[in-house]
């Protein structure tokens, strides 16, 4: 049996996958109910596809994202979707987990529980874990999934680095129906948006935030009062309504990648967290679930050790690659604000998506042979 600790993206998937292929599994969540935090989840290329390896694409009701806008202060270019080969869609984080959750049995999900203590038994003739949960209960498994979040330690000690970046997201109303994925660049701040349906969208706002700035400056008054300056870089601002808006604040942080040992294994945010500038982060917990679920259906003999040989380069890439763009998104200094008006203005936005869409196709091309 397949232990897996957290009901989030991660975990979730994994119990999709696991559930397909016959093999037992039982989650861990030390929340009471299952209640998503977050905002807005981007599932392109690879997202999708894995969906629909679950049979849960269906259950996406937005609309297919049209275009995608880029824009540097007063510079903004415009790829449309179907000329890059990209699929994307945009959906809350709580409608995500709700869609993973709808083939899982509830008595799969143990709530309000946390790990104690973890014994290997694999001296003894009885191999493999037992887990005690802080509710006195003991479960017997093969592995131990581990699938809970950035600052999670059951598998390793978390190593994290700080960007310097401030983020706040929300979901916000719309006026009218957005059609398209916006970021735009003013330097020292940027402004991100997309629809999730006809009346509401997910907003990000980052910041870079000096070492002696006070981060109370950063209030909601002044972040739409910064958009209403913004509004005639593009229409999309015009769509926003910000009555009544709650904000989720958190900073822009990555963690050292690190998969686990023996019969622990990470995956995910608690495996290698990366900042959200490629809006990756989610997508790649459901791809190493997905490779993982394949990798116990075929009885490997060191699973953390396969999923290294299948996973670790491309996420040591992606990881690195993250963090420069959001490096380049809000440095100044001159050879950076070249480099930003050569990608917005004389590069067409279509040069720069194809190569993404070809990295995210790698991934479902690997479905066709990990999803047998």
């Amino acid at each position: 049996m397949i232990v897996i600790n957290g009901a989030g993206i991660a975990g979730l998937t994994l119990a999709n996958a696991l559930l397909q292929k016959g093999i037992p599994f039982k989650i861990i969540e030390r929340s009471i109910s299952l209640e998503a935090m977050g905002a807005g989840i981007i599932l392109q290329n690879n997202g999708l596809a894995i969906l629909d390896k679950l049979g849960l694409v269906d259950e996406i009701k937005s609309d297919d994202i049209r275009s995608l806008n880029l824009g540097y202060k007063n510079h903004i270019t415009q790829a449309r979707a179907d000329k890059i080969g990209l699929k994307c869609k945009a959906v809350h984080r709580a409608e995500l987990q709700t869609i993973l959750l709808k083939n899982i049995p509830k008595e799969m999900i143990i709530l309000n529980a946390e790990i104690e203590s973890i014994q290997n038994n694999d001296n003894d003739n009885d191999n493999g874990l037992v887990i005690t949960l802080n509710n006195g209960e003991h479960l017997k498994a093969d592995y131990l999934v581990n699938g809970a979040g950035i600052n999670n330690e059951l598998h390793a000690k978390a190593e994290i680095h700080d960007t310097g970046l401030m983020c706040w997201r929300a979901v916000v109303t719309l006026k009218s129906p957005l059609q398209q994925f916006g970021e735009y660049w003013f330097g020292k701040q940027r402004i991100g948006m997309v629809a999730l349906s006809d009346s509401k969208a997910y907003v990000f706002h980052v910041v870079q935030l000096n070492s002696d700035e006070d981060i109370n400056e950063y209030n909601q008054s002044s972040r739409q009062a910064f958009i209403k300056t913004k509004s005639s870089n593009s229409n999309d601002f015009h769509q926003l309504n910000f009555e009544n808006t709650q904000w989720i604040k958190h900073p822009l942080q990555d963690r050292k990648i690190n998969w686990g040992h023996n019969r622990i294994i990470a995956i995910g945010d608690a495996a290698h967290a990366m900042t959200p500038n490629l809006g990756q982060g989610a997508v790649l917990a459901m791809e190493d679930a997905m490779e993982l679920a394949y990798i116990f259906s075929k009885q490997t003999n060191n699973p953390v050790a396969e999923l290294i040989k299948q996973r670790h380069s491309r996420i040591k890439s992606v990881h690195k690659l993250s963090r420069l763009f959001g490096q380049i998104a809000h440095n100044e200094y001159f050879v950076f604000k070249l480099l930003k008006i050569i990608m917005v203005k004389f590069m067409p936005n279509e040069m720069l998506m194809k190569s993404q869409v070809k990295w995210m196709n790698q991934f479902v091309n690997r479905l066709e042979v990990i999803s047998k």
